[in-house]
C-alpha cells in the first residue's frame, strides 16, 4: 500500500514544480528535424575525456521551499556513488567513475544557469544529467548545447526540449502522452464525449493538443473544455460546468491539489464518467480523495513502474534509497531512473566525449537497460529529435493496492 501521508508532500511538492514557471511559449518549428552538428562545437568538445573520471552535474532545490524536490539529484549521486564503489561505469576506454557534482539552486530557474555556467566553467563538466523541471531546462538548454554538452535524461516533457535541442536527450513529451490516452480511449469507448480541466500552462496545453489532435483522427469528440491558472485556489465553477456537459470521460489535465480537487468535484456532482489522467496526476492525489477512489473507473498513462512494486528492479531502487537516507519516492524514482540511463549512454558511447555522450544518448538500443524499472511494453527509440519512448503502458487504478495496475493493455504506440 502506498504510505500517502509520507508521500503527498514528495509528490504535490514534484508536480508543482514541474509547471512552476514553465509557461515558456510554443518553440518555432517544434517538431522538425535536429541533428547533432559536431562542426559547430568548441574542440574541447570533441576531445577525449582523460583520466579515470566522467565529470557530470546535475541541479535541484536542496534547500528552501521545494527542498524535497532535491531527493532526484540526490538520488542520482547515490546510484553513481554506489556504480564507483563497485569499480565504476564501462565504456569504450574502460571503467570510468562518475564524479557527480551536485548543486543547490532552490527550484530558481536563475539559480540553476549560475549553477550550470559554473559547472560548464569552472569545473569542465562532460555531461548533465537529470535535471528537473521545465523552467529549469529552458533556461539552461541553449548555453548547454552552444557549449556542445550532452544533457542526458533531464527530467522535463516539453516539446521544445525534445525537439529543438539535439544535445538533450528526454524520455517522453506531454503531447506524446496525450496521444497516448486518446488511442486507448478510442479502443475502450470508441463513441466517447469528452470534458477536459486543464491547467493554462505548456504541459497541460502540449498535453491536450495532442489529446485533440489524435481524438479529432479518431472520430472522439471534446464537447467541453475548461481551463484553470496557477494562481487559482479553486476550480469548483469549472467542475460544474463540466459536469453539466453530460460527457461521458473526463480528461483530467490538472496538477496536485487540483487533481484532487477535480476528482471531489466530480463525486459531489451526480456526473460519473470514467477518468483519464496523463503523468501530472497520479497515486497521491486519488488517495487524497478516497470517496472517487472507490467510485469510478480511472486510467492513467505511464512508464515506469510503481516505486513500491514487489519486482526486483524497484527492490534495487528502494534498497539504495534507504541506504543513502532518502525517500522511497516518485522524485527519487525519476532521479535514479535518469541516472541508469545515464550509465547505459555512457556505456554505449562509442567515443567518450562530449559529443561522443550526446551521441551515444540518440543511437541507445530499443530495449531499455535490465533492471531500470520500465513498465512490460515500453519501448524506446533514442533519436536526436524527439522523445525517446515510443509506445507506453496504460494502467487502471487499483484500488486494492493503491496504485495503477501495470500490465493492463499491449502497447499504446505514439504517431
Amino acid at each position: 500500500m502506498f504510505e500517502a501521508t509520507r508521500l503527498a508532500p514528495i509528490v504535490g511538492a514534484v508536480m508543482l514544480t514541474l509547471v512552476a514557471g514553465c509557461t515558456t511559449g510554443r518553440v518555432d518549428g517544434v517538431g522538425a528535424a535536429a541533428e547533432i552538428n559536431a562542426s559547430i562545437c568548441p574542440p574541447e568538445a570533441k576531445q577525449p575525456i582523460t583520466g579515470d573520471t566522467i565529470e557530470v552535474a546535475t541541479s535541484g532545490p536542496l534547500s528552501g521551499s521545494y527542498a524535497i524536490i532535491g531527493q532526484s539529484a540526490l538520488a542520482i549521486k547515490a546510484y553513481f556513488d554506489m556504480r564507483n564503489d563497485a569499480g565504476g561505469v564501462q565504456t569504450v576506454d574502460g571503467p570510468k567513475k562518475v564524479d557527480v557534482k551536485v548543486y543547490d539552486d532552490q527550484a530558481v530557474p536563475s539559480k540553476t544557469q549560475s549553477a550550470i555556467q559554473e559547472a560548464v566553467e569552472q569545473d569542465h563538466i562532460d555531461a548533465t544529467v537529470g535535471l528537473f523541471g521545465g523552467a529549469a531546462n529552458m533556461v539552461v538548454a541553449p548555453y548547454l548545447e552552444k557549449n556542445c554538452v550532452a544533457q542526458a535524461w533531464h527530467l522535463t516533457a516539453l516539446e521544445a526540449i525534445a525537439h529543438e535541442y539535439p544535445f538533450a536527450a528526454t524520455l517522453s513529451t506531454y503531447s506524446d502522452e496525450g496521444q497516448v490516452l486518446a488511442k486507448f480511449l478510442a479502443e475502450r469507448e470508441p463513441d466517447a464525449q469528452v470534458a477536459v480541466l486543464v491547467l493554462n500552462d505548456d504541459p497541460g496545453i502540449e498535453s491536450l493538443e495532442g489529446f485533440k489532435e489524435q481524438a479529432e483522427e479518431l472520430g472522439i469528440e471534446v464537447v467541453a473544455e475548461e481551463t484553470y491558472e496557477a494562481t487559482d485556489t479553486s476550480v469548483k465553477s469549472q467542475m460544474t460546468t463540466l459536469a453539466a456537459s453530460g460527457a461521458t470521460v473526463f480528461l483530467n489535465l490538472s496538477v496536485a491539489n487540483v487533481c484532487t480537487q477535480a476528482m471531489n468535484g466530480v463525486m459531489q456532482s451526480s456526473w460519473r464518467p470514467t477518468v483519464y489522467f496523463n503523468s501530472l496526476c497520479n497515486e497521491v492525489s486519488l488517495l487524497a480523495a478516497p470517496d472517487a477512489a472507490k467510485g469510478l473507473t480511472v486510467y492513467r498513462s505511464q512508464y515506469l513502474e510503481n516505486p513500491h512494486a514487489d519486482t526486483p528492479a524497484m527492490q534495487a531502487y528502494r534498497d539504495l534509497m534507504t541506504e543513502n537516507g532518502l525517500e522511497v519516492s516518485t522524485t527519487s524514482l525519476l532521479g535514479y531512473n535518469a541516472a541508469m540511463m545515464a550509465e547505459a549512454t555512457f556505456t554505449n558511447a562509442a567515443e567518450l566525449s562530449r559529443v561522443g555522450i550526446a551521441e551515444s544518448a540518440n543511437n541507445l538500443p530499443v530495449d531499455p537497460p535490465d533492471g531500470i524499472g520500465y513498465l512490460p511494453y515500453v519501448r524506446l527509440h533514442t533519436k536526436a529529435s524527439g522523445a525517446a519512448l515510443e509506445a507506453y503502458a496504460v494502467g487502471q487504478w487499483d484500488l486494492s493496492t493503491s496504485s495503477f495496475a501495470n500490465n493492463l493493455t499491449e502497447p499504446i504506440p505514439v504517431s
